[in-house]
């Protein structure tokens, strides 16, 4: 094996142990998604995240919930009790950060 696919095993070893159910392409898309969204713009719309990943409307409600049951993103609904946003938690930012230093220390 190279370097780089020793590394990149290593990486996507690391995705699935720090987050059991990142095993899983959609979860991941949409972990990745919400937290480009959140980097990108200061009010995070649900339809956006619905709208950026390439996946049903219905199997990315139900990651969101998955994600916000356990501790990574947090759901909140407007003054109007119609829109709703979302932030991501300290939890996943401090996984992203680890994520990226990973990231740079690629071969």
């Amino acid at each position: 094996m190279t370097d780089f696919s020793t590394w990149l095993i290593a990486l996507r070893r690391w995705t699935t142990d720090a987050e059991r159910f990142t095993d899983s392409a959609i979860v991941y898309d949409v972990l990745l998604h919400a937290y480009d969204l959140q980097m990108s713009r200061r009010n995070q719309s649900m339809k956006d995240l619905y709208r950026s990943v390439p996946h049903s409307e219905s199997r990315v409600r139900s990651i969101i919930r998955l994600l916000e049951s356990e501790g990574l993103i947090e759901i909140r609904t407007g003054a109007d009790g119609r829109r709703r946003s979302f932030v991501c938690t300290p939890r996943l930012n401090g996984l992203m950060v680890e994520y990226r230093e990973r990231l740079k220390a690629c071969p």
